[in-house]
């Protein structure tokens, strides 16, 4: 399985500590004012200010606090940052934990279910990978590395058909895309199809694979660019008229 790179977060980890301090004060003035203002109005006139119309300020008040927590805690991002450290130091639960917050933070952050996907692999709970995956290609149609990991779990349950067409994806998003050729190239193995594996493996030799490179020499199979590119081509519209 592949994972996505991760960025460096340095500037921004400053930006939004800054900014969380900022919302911290900003809680803390609400909270004041807030109370100051019902004490000042039960003191203006306590006759008037009834109890019940305090019932009715309390929600209110309650409220605009909570809010103001809510916003001094981690956002999506800094939940899934925050899980990524974990799942890296093999904290599988603590991982799952933080990416199930960050979607819940935000139910439209595409790498926090990419995320939760990869612990579903080290799980071994694949149907909940391609739930996953799907959500993460549902919210981003360009996102490679989850129709590349698709792939592996498609081949895994031996639909190859849904395979191949998720390596294919991988390819018309990165061409340069070493091991999508390479995965193809086996699934074309198991399917018997010695066309497609040989252009796949050309188109891998081509790209600079050592092993792709290796076999085709041991074979005797020239990988010239020309060569693969023709050949790809053939295998593409073999598979159109399937």
């Amino acid at each position: 399985m592949r994972q996505p790179q991760r960025s460096n977060h340095g500037a921004q980890q400053v930006n939004r500590g800054i900014l969380k301090l900022s919302y911290f004060y900003e809680v803390v003035y609400l909270f004041i004012s807030c109370g100051s203002c019902l004490r000042f109005l039960v003191t203006l006139n306590s006759r008037e200010f009834t109890m019940m119309h305090y019932k009715k300020l309390l929600p209110f008040f309650l409220l605009a606090v909570c809010f103001g927590v809510i916003a001094c805690g981690p956002n999506a991002e800094e939940l899934n940052t925050r899980g990524e450290e974990k799942f890296k130091n093999e904290d599988i639960d603590g991982a799952l934990a933080d990416f199930n917050k960050a979607i819940e933070k935000d139910p439209k952050y595409t790498e926090a279910y990419l995320n939760r996907g990869y612990v579903y692999i080290t799980t071994g709970e694949l149907q909940k990978v391609l739930t996953n995956f799907d959500k993460a290609i549902a919210l981003d149609s360009g996102c490679v590395e989850a129709y590349y990991n698709r792939g592996v779990i498609y081949d895994y349950f031996e639909e190859y058909d849904k395979s191949i067409a998720d390596f294919n994806k991988v390819i018309e998003l990165n061409p340069k895309d070493v091991e999508a050729y390479i995965n193809r190239a086996l699934i074309y193995s198991k399917l018997g199809n010695k066309e497609g594996e040989l252009a796949n493996l050309k188109e891998a030799a081509r790209l600079g694979d050592p092993a792709a490179r290796n076999r085709l020499e041991k074979s005797g199979i020239e990988w010239i660019e020309e060569g693969a590119i023709l050949d790809l081509g053939a295998d593409t519209e073999e598979q159109k008229t399937e």
